[in-house]
């Protein structure tokens, strides 16, 4: 991918991101203004036979958390509910009505004529069931943790407790916690993963062979017929869906050339622009893509312990002051950044008050000179700084923003391990290990993550990821963190690590998602396009 001008890449992202809230961001050969009504249930009237997705699926599991499995999960198994991210509420899926009766209390009936591919019916015993599962599995730990009871109220409907709940964590444990039959899953000897899955989404498993290829097919008995109630999610305009997995992103980009494969996120640096236009957004003739804006952004965070020299306020705004953001995105050229302009304020964010969505250019700006102030007012005397650089493609960015530190007089020491090693390096709570973590994270905003960086409760060793109790800090982080939290403590917690120099936002990113010209309209939610609801020309 070309590196982009910082006025260039924002207003085009700025675009792209606009578009990429709707539930389709996207553009091909059709109309490229797609929303969820376009790709309403079309029943049994197939658009097309087949669609080859480029993906490798290792488990048919109910309970991962994947993020290359979501497309196929999508597809066989079904939660309560969904989200509508245009509108940050819940849509039916299994679950028919929500209501919350009182403080932390969430009672969800659900359909009554639920079956899943086997004909076994859905009843209030297998939520509880497929809940406890979920918990068994250990992947909804930062979802399930404050929840403390789900309990059936009678065979259609359920009630979940939650403790101390944090913002919006009920949403995510009722969009992605899968609802299974606990017949279906007893019979199965590993737990669905590879024998005998069985879901009540509307394709149902034709053949797998792990990390190699696995079919589904639309289910001719799907149980949600209602048409003015059936979630978006469960269309089924194609009749097959078949997901491969390639050798490399090099055989991604020559299956897509030929016309082997319809979807894929996995293609080479050097390819990309073959599929995309990148200056105007836009797939180039014969192609489709989905530009889908990712909730992860890129950061780093500071050791502000005493065992490390970024404990001093002065050196920690040396340090930003220092570092060319245009340059740390040039540098990730199978990204496409725009820069922040406040402590985690990314318009991807559903949660982020429009208050913070300024023009770009008041955080942090490059500056050398103001750097240099800085650094001379701090106790820095030619310590080592270490960077703790995560493996997933970040050695680039960890080596330019090095070269910015060095330009105005501060040592340093890329720290770069295998992934396995590197999240041993993370989670380390000691704050001996490393002064600055180069990394991405989920919103910081996003409060019903149990693993936050800023919150104290989220760690055994009775301090952050900063390293430090900040007693002031945690207090801003629980209010915003309340289920009541306002615009305003969400505001007042941002303005205070910006104060206090505790992080930086460095950019965030547009995830693409690359297609033949077969799909006129594409259908995603989150950073998943759902290959079934997509629109297709033949």
């Amino acid at each position: 991918m070309k590196k982009y001008s910082k006025r260039l890449t924002c207003v085009l992202l700025a675009c792209a991101l606009l578009m990429g809230l709707l539930l389709t961001g996207c553009s091909g050969s059709g109309s490229n203004d797609g929303t969820k009504e376009d790709a309403s249930a079309s029943g049994k009237t197939y658009q097309t036979e087949l669609v080859n997705v480029s993906t490798s699926v290792t488990t048919l599991s109910p309970f991962t958390n994947g993020f290359t499995s979501k497309m196929l999960t999508y597809s066989v198994y079904e939660p309560l509910m969904s989200m509508d991210y245009e509108t940050n509420g819940m849509v039916p899926f299994i679950g028919k009505k929500l209501t919350n009766p009182s403080e932390g209390v969430y009672e969800v009936e659900i359909f009554d004529y639920v079956t899943d591919s086997n004909g076994n019916h859905i009843t209030a015993d297998d939520v509880l069931y497929s809940f406890e599962k979920a918990r068994e599995s250990g992947f909804f730990n930062n979802i399930m943790s404050t929840l403390t009871a789900v309990e059936k109220i009678d065979d259609y409907n359920i009630r979940l407790v939650f403790t101390n709940m944090r913002k919006d964590v009920y949403k995510q444990v009722l969009s992605n916690i899968n609802i299974i039959s606990k017949t279906a899953y007893e019979a199965s000897s590993d737990g669905m993963a590879t024998d005998k899955p069985c879901g009540t989404g509307a394709y149902v498993v034709e053949s797998f062979v792990s990390a190699a290829e696995t079919v589904v097919v639309a289910r001719e008995d799907y149980w949600q017929t209602d048409d003015s109630v059936r979630n978006w999610i469960s269309t089924q305009n194609t009749k097959r869906i078949a997901f491969q997995a390639l050798a490399d992103k090099t055989a991604n980009a020559m299956a897509l050339r030929s016309g082997e494969i319809d979807i894929t996120y996995a293609i080479a640096d050097e390819d990309q622009q073959t599929f995309v236009d990148f200056d105007s957004m836009t797939a180039k003739e014969g192609y489709s893509a989905c530009f889908m804006p990712n909730g992860a952004h890129r950061h780093i965070t500071f050791n502000c312990s005493t065992n490390s020299p970024c404990q001093d306020v002065n050196l920690r705004k040396a340090i930003c002051y220092a570092i060319d953001i245009d340059g740390v995105i040039a540098s990730c050229d199978r990204f496409i950044g725009a820069r922040y302009n406040e402590y985690s304020a990314c318009p991807n964010y559903t949660d982020v008050p429009a208050s913070m969505l300024k023009e770009a250019g008041s955080y942090w700006e490059y500056d050398v000179d103001l750097a240099k102030e800085y650094l001379a007012k701090s106790s820095y005397n030619g310590e080592t700084i270490r960077i703790l650089v995560n493996p997933a493609g970040w050695m680039a960015a960890g080596t330019v923003i090095g070269a910015y530190l060095d330009a105005i007089g501060i040592k340093y020491e890329l720290l770069s391990y295998d992934t396995a090693l590197y999240a041993d390096q993370h989670a380390d709570e000691s704050g001996t290990l490393y002064d600055i973590d180069l990394n991405e994270i989920s919103n910081f905003f996003a409060f019903w993550n149990a693993n936050t960086t800023l919150d104290i409760n989220s760690y055994s060793s009775g301090v952050n990821h900063l390293f430090i109790k900040d007693d002031h800090l945690q207090e801003l982080y629980d209010a915003a963190a309340s289920a009541d939290g306002t615009p305003e403590d969400i505001q007042a917690l941002a303005d205070y690590v910006d104060e206090q120099c505790y992080a930086y936002s460095l950019f965030y990113c547009t995830h693409v998602f690359y297609g033949s010209d077969r799909i006129t309209k594409w259908a995603r939610i989150e950073r998943q396009p759902i290959p079934g609801a997509c629109e297709y020309s033949r």
